[in-house]
């Protein structure tokens, strides 16, 4: 399961959070002096919900320009005038670099609307955008894209790349710092190629984030996020074990720190790399990330630790205790109305049907997830439904059924991104289920999961081609 996109959380819902209309009051200088002391130490925190919030308003919203508390400033200006109402508060290191880091998201917001093309030259020309928090906007805008844009995330990371060059050394700590600086971008240049189907260029990037790391102070954390983009292309590229094992040398690092929370993080990503081929073994994983992760840090992640803890609970066979978890979490689901969520939570509601035996109930929740799916191009999740839907119609003895939705799926398979190989077996998966038609269900479950496993390994990999069981 790919990472959730963030999403505002409930206006004040929490004292320790902000909402989604406090900073955007501070940010038109609406907000009173108190509440511009609670902005300004809440990002000092370093909050990573709230830091993704204020990135995804700037972005969204191209605050900074276009609004009429800035109508009246030259262009020049048109950065300081926020900052200015929180000076006063700013009286520590670590309030600087909070205002250096909303400055940098100013900045941005005036490059998101550019082609790729042009935005270095912008940055170029303004000699005052040459600093710490434009590098850190950028890094937080990549992130923000990658899922919904994977190129425009590429092209974003390679901006924050060309920043370091344009950096006084000094002023970000030193030499080596800017060489952490590059690790940690070419670190998040090879996931965003990664999710862009570049595995070359992921791998690429690897390799560089390696050097630099090596060649710099070697944080820790970015050493950690290494580690991450390192197994996800393993984990891509079909080499499990390989992910697996990567992820365990983060697991030792962030042990080491004493960072319970990204110890639970790590944990539940190794849980979904292992979890289709073990589900034993991930929901050991994540029973145990539950206990280390922290609701308030990252809320989405707990959704996510649940989400998983029921999918895999149902691999393992153990659909009922999956239904509990769901039952259990599902006020925290309303929690993020979000498309990606939702899609997702009724996915699963349609497997832990399917294993509890209701079949036909099963179907109707996928077909339309399904259509979902179709609708917003979302090609491996259309593939991937598509099987769990036709197994359920197999179960439900619906065989016809089921080979005719086969038949009308193969040409929007066809003409979507699939390799050769890929679309290979799918054909000869629609052909052997045809000549079984005759079999037990029971019989012939071990085709639809050899399938799925296929898919999980092979999906980027097109010399891999698929076979019988």
């Amino acid at each position: 399961m790919s990472e959730p996109l963030p999403a505002d959380p409930p206006d004040m819902a929490a004292p320790w959070h902000l909402s989604a209309e406090l900073f955007r009051r501070f940010l038109d200088q609406r907000a009173s002096q108190s509440e511009r002391r609670a902005v300004v130490r809440h990002l000092i925190s370093q909050c990573p919900e709230c830091l993704g919030l204020v990135g995804r308003i700037v972005a969204e919203g191209g605050y900074w320009f276009g609004k009429e508390v800035a109508a009246g400033l030259a262009e020049s200006d048109r950065f300081r005038a926020p900052f200015e109402a929180a000076a006063a508060i700013a009286d520590c290191e670590a309030g600087r670099v909070a205002l250096e880091h909303l400055r940098g998201w100013g900045h941005w917001s005036a490059l998101d609307p550019l082609l790729p093309p042009e935005r270095l030259p912008a940055v170029m020309e303004h000699k005052d955008w040459h600093h710490w928090g434009l590098f850190r906007a950028l890094l937080d805008a990549a992130r923000w894209y990658r899922s919904r844009d994977p190129q425009e995330a590429v092209d974003v990371a390679q901006l924050a790349l060309d920043v370091v060059e344009l950096l006084d050394q000094k002023k970000v700590g030193g030499e080596a710092a800017a060489k952490d600086m590059q690790a940690a971008a070419f670190a998040l240049l090879a996931e965003c190629r990664r999710r862009a189907s570049d595995l070359d260029g992921a791998r690429a990037a690897i390799a560089e984030a390696w050097r630099w790391n090596e060649e710099g102070e070697g944080d820790p954390l970015d050493k950690a996020e290494i580690y991450y983009a390192d197994a996800a292309y393993a984990a891509t590229v079909g080499e499990v074990e390989t992910a697996e094992s990567i992820l365990e040398k983060a697991l030792a690092l962030y042990r080491a720190m004493g960072d319970a929370h990204l110890e639970g993080r790590t944990l539940i990503q190794m849980a979904k790399t292992v979890g289709y081929e073990n589900p034993e073994k991930a929901v050991g994983h994540i029973e145990r990330a539950l206990d280390l992760i922290s609701p308030v840090r990252e809320p989405r992640r707990q959704l996510c630790a649940q989400h998983a803890h029921a999918e895999f609970l149902t691999a393992a066979g153990r659909p009922q205790d999956a239904l509990g978890v769901l039952d259990r979490v599902r006020p925290l689901y309303r929690d993020f109305p979000d498309e990606w969520a939702q899609l997702r939570f009724h996915w699963l509601q349609g497997r832990v049907a399917h294993a509890l035996r209701q079949f036909r109930e099963a179907a109707d929740i996928l077909r339309q997830v399904r259509e979902e799916f179709c609708a917003r191009d979302e090609h491996r999740d259309f593939l991937m439904i598509s099987i769990d839907l036709a197994e359920a119609h197999v179960a439900a003895r619906e065989m016809a059924t089921a080979l005719s939705f086969l038949e009308e799926t193969t040409p929007i398979l066809a003409g979507s991104t699939l390799h050769r190989n890929a679309l290979a077996a799918w054909l000869l998966f629609q052909k052997t289920l045809e000549e079984c038609r005759d079999l037990k269900p029971a019989a012939l479950a071990p085709l639809f999961e050899n399938l799925r496993r296929y898919y999980r390994r092979s999906w980027h990999v097109p010399a891999a081609e698929f076979a019988i069981p």
